[in-house]
């Protein structure tokens, strides 16, 4: 069996221990073991279990290729492993493994280096953001970022394949242009990161770089050529709070262990003038008369709206900096899978999914707007931003920036739709003036509904019209259950333009319902509808909905 820069995941408290390697002719397996506390070895999962059934295999999760792994523990079931798969390029897959290492379940995977991804070294960031080192296109070094949530949802931040998986903003650093092969990397304090890899003439390199929490941005801060002859196969790690072990093989392939001393000093920090990105406070939607506020961290809500609803999503944007400055706002909806006949021009921002959004405004201060929908789903608006100034109280503080202002980017996006969509995200792209970028999901999902064309006949009951119907007056032959003259003339009195008064009943008879009383809130329906700014459909649906709820 051959095994390629195999990954062995353990710790003594935990369980399972999981091993990621390169098994018969190269494809990837993933295998568990249980180890007690005197060292004993006892097999969960693997190829050669002393009683092999198709359950007590390894999980053989690419059958093309798996090599140059380097796995690493999401939370307690979950696991992300970085591995060379098929035409040698590079991937990132997440794993359910259980407690007792019987079930290992592939959840998603994603090809972030169409070109190559060798000599993977992945690294935790913060709760759910991840660093890889590895070895692309013409063995150079680069440094990827991605979000790997606790349910295994893989999102690129910055990656080689940005073509695929985002725009030309979010490539990944390129920290050696000659060579970047045999990488190990591992984190020094919050936000910076060492790696020790082979570089040019095959010597050996350790080089320094911040990475923000959320793996906005990648900095190269220091390097140091350690090995002059020979540097393959490295290890580094950890010794104490600024000494490092590095083990690897130098001149004639012998082993060596050099120690070094990596110092975070505050001096090295002040060099960034701006390495924060904005922070999304608040998103608010309207649609219609139907208001959602929502912060980031809130639940996701599904709203569902009409043909022909106009919608407004207006964000609530501050940062560490003016917000006057702020170049670039974004956002995108209607993902699905690409149209064929899509220009790949516009073809560039996707979901965590891979799916591309067909419908999105992006407004710069610097260029025209562009205003773009694939098949006429949505009309955008012309949209602007405003910067508001508000009070600082003891509830605001923590949102002000360095000049100790309380600023808000005030950005709306608005548009009309034209066509039903399906179920999609909505996110937003938003760079400041130093290019930190804030890119969030909403806590929303939309959904747009047809109108349906529905004709009344005398037997047929109100109730059974849909949010989204259009009344029709019958055919000549039958008598209709709404005359819409009628219901005007009676909508007007009700609702107070009119000289004559009609009451909840007379609006209740007159649309088909039973009853004598109405929420006092509801004659705004029938005032919007008279201005026009509500569907007639839209009224019958609400008040029927109200009438059978009281």
């Amino acid at each position: 069996m051959h095994l390629a820069n195999t990954t062995l995941w353990y710790k003594s408290i935990q369980i399972p221990n999981a091993l990621a390697y390169a098994g018969a002719d190269s494809d990837g397996f993933i295998s568990t073991f249980t180890i007690n506390s005197a060292g004993a070895i006892t097999a969960v999962r693997t190829q050669n279990n002393d009683t092999p059934t198709t359950d007590d295999d390894a999980l053989e999760h690419d059958t093309g290729k798996g090599m140059y792994n380097s796995l690493v523990q999401v939370d307690s079931d979950t696991y992300a492993l970085a591995y060379t798969g098929n035409a040698d390029d590079g991937y990132i897959s997440t794993f359910t493994i259980s407690a007792d290492g019987s079930t290992i379940t592939g959840v998603e995977d994603l090809e972030h280096d169409a070109a190559k991804g060798w000599h993977n070294s992945l690294v935790q960031v913060d709760s759910d953001t991840y660093a890889l080192a590895y070895s692309g296109n013409l063995n150079d070094g680069f440094i990827s970022t991605f979000t790997i949530s606790s349910s295994g949802d893989i999102t690129p931040i910055k990656v080689a394949n940005h073509v695929a998986l985002g725009e030309e903003s979010s490539v990944n650093l390129e920290h050696d242009t000659v060579y970047g092969i045999y990488n190990s990397l591992v984190q020094v304090d919050s936000d910076t990161y060492a790696l020790a890899y082979t570089g040019f003439e095959d010597d050996g390199y350790i080089s320094t770089f911040t990475i923000p929490s959320d793996g906005s941005t990648i900095t190269e801060v220091a390097t140091l050529e350690h090995d002059a002859a020979n540097d393959k196969y490295n290890s580094l790690v950890q010794v104490d709070s600024d000494t490092y072990a590095l083990a690897y093989a130098g001149s004639g392939l012998m082993g060596y262990i050099s120690t070094f001393t990596i110092d975070v000093t505050p001096a090295e920090k002040t060099d960034c003038y701006d390495c924060e990105p904005p922070k999304l406070q608040q998103s608010h939607i309207t649609i219609l008369s139907n208001d959602y506020v929502m912060a980031t961290g809130d639940s996701p809500l599904h709203i569902i709206a009409n043909v022909g609803d106009k919608v407004t999503i207006l964000l609530n944007v501050t940062d560490n900096k003016s917000v006057q400055t702020i170049p670039y706002a974004a956002l995108y909806t209607n993902y699905q899978e690409k149209p064929d006949s899509m220009n790949i021009f516009y073809a560039n921002n996707f979901d965590k999914w891979k799916q591309v959004s067909t419908s999105f405004y992006q407004w710069n201060v610097r260029a025209d707007d562009v205003a773009y929908d694939y098949d006429g789903t949505v009309s955008w608006s012309d949209n602007t931003p405003t910067v508001v100034t508000d009070e600082i109280t003891d509830e605001n503080y923590f949102m002000i920036n360095d000049d100790n202002t309380l600023e808000y980017f005030m950005m709306p996006f608005t548009f009309t739709i034209n066509d039903s969509m399906e179920t999609s995200q909505i996110t937003t792209k938003i760079y400041d003036a130093s290019g930190n970028r804030l890119y969030e999901t909403l806590p929303v999902t939309l959904e747009i509904i047809p109108k349906e064309i529905v004709v009344l006949s005398d037997d047929e009951e109100i109730a059974t019209l849909d949010k989204g119907d259009v009344i029709v007056t019958p055919s000549e032959d039958t008598t209709p259950l709404l005359n819409e003259s009628v219901l005007f003339t009676v909508l007007s009195q009700w609702s107070g333009y009119s000289q004559v008064t009609s009451d909840d009943a007379e609006m209740l008879s007159v649309m088909g319902l039973q009853g004598d009383s109405l929420p006092a809130w509801t004659k705004n329906l029938g005032e919007w509808v008279i201005q026009e700014k509500l569907d007639v459909s839209e009224l019958i649906t609400a008040i029927n909905y109200v009438h059978n709820n009281q």
